[in-house]
């Protein structure tokens, strides 16, 4: 009993909220991801971009090529030995999403995300509806209504 218990309390993903980046149309944003203390070298830093009601895209791979759209966008992406950043210049409305970073550290894959903000419009009102880790349904969080 005790064994489950343990196996319980380290399986055990907790809820967290989900930081929130408010930018205005035209403003640059930069979006930064903490990597873990590892070797440059063997770790695979990914950005995704995930629409309300949307899939996961994949935006960029730090350890291989960035995807076709990447290249003809206002995005950049780098790593340091710390951070890794994802720079999206003239923001526009349809950039609005949450972003995904994921670190594979070949032992693990570490998730973060940002949700990206987007005001423009005041009369716009956004549903946000948050749900992590990923692979969580969006019925299991909760959604708020936040005046864009």
């Amino acid at each position: 009993m005790v064994v489950l218990w343990i196996t319980l309390l380290f399986l055990h993903q907790g809820n967290s909220l989900v930081p929130v980046k408010p930018v205005h149309v035209g403003e640059t944003a930069t979006l930064t991801c903490v990597l873990p203390n590892e070797e440059l070298g063997s770790r695979k830093v990914q950005w995704y971009k995930q629409r309300v009601g949307d899939t996961l895209k994949l935006l960029v791979s730090l350890s291989g090529k960035p995807s076709s759209e990447f290249f003809q966008s206002r995005f950049s992406a780098h790593n340091s030995k710390d951070f890794s950043n994802l720079t999206i210049w003239n923001v526009a409305q349809e950039d609005e999403g949450m972003y995904h970073c994921g670190i594979d550290t070949w032992i693990k894959l570490e998730w973060s995300g940002t949700y990206l903000l987007v005001k423009g419009n005041k009369n716009h009102w956004t549903k946000l509806c948050f749900a992590l880790p990923v692979s969580r349904l969006c019925r299991n969080s909760r959604c708020t209504k936040s005046k864009a």
